[in-house]
C-alpha cells in the first residue's frame, strides 16, 4: 500500500478546488496541499475543509 499526497502549489480557486477534492475523493488521497490561492487561505481553506 502507498498514500497518495497531492499539493496543487496554491494553483486552484475555492471553486475548482472543490470540485477537485471531491473529484480526488475516489482515491483516497491522503494529503491534498495548499488547494487554494494565497488571498483565498484562510477563508478558502475554510470552504474546501
Amino acid at each position: 500500500d502507498i498514500d497518495i499526497m497531492v499539493d496543487v502549489n496554491e494553483g486552484y480557486d475555492v471553486r475548482t478546488a472543490i470540485r477537485a477534492a471531491r473529484l480526488l475523493e475516489p482515491l483516497d488521497i491522503r494529503w491534498l496541499e495548499e488547494p487554494v490561492h494565497w488571498y483565498d487561505r484562510i477563508e478558502g481553506l475554510r470552504q474546501v475543509a
